[in-house]
């Protein structure tokens, strides 16, 4: 799977994410930090990357536009690094 890390969770996870055998860049690598929701939108369509965020700002676009790109929404709130690594190990 290719995915796009969304500005609000740590770029290591695409470290942990590659470690998983998946492709995965961060919003910061392609220089894009500043950018909408709109534009993050098209270019995880453009170029068939899931969305990984724990913005329920993308999740709710999926249940609106339908996909693509499909949207990885990660709720656990507000929790440490080790916190969010330890739930997607659980969960993969």
């Amino acid at each position: 799977m290719k995915f796009l890390v969304d500005a609000n969770l740590p770029p290591r996870l695409c470290v942990w994410l590659r470690s998983q055998r998946h492709e995965a860049e961060h919003l910061f690598d392609r220089n894009l930090l500043t950018a909408t929701d709109t534009q993050i939108w098209e270019r995880g369509r453009v170029e068939s990357f899931i969305i990984f965020s724990k913005d329920v700002d993308f999740y709710n676009r999926a249940l609106l536009f339908g996909t693509p790109p499909q949207v990885v929404h990660v709720a656990v709130g507000n929790c440490s690094n080790t916190r969010l690594f330890s739930v997607l190990a659980s969960v993969g």
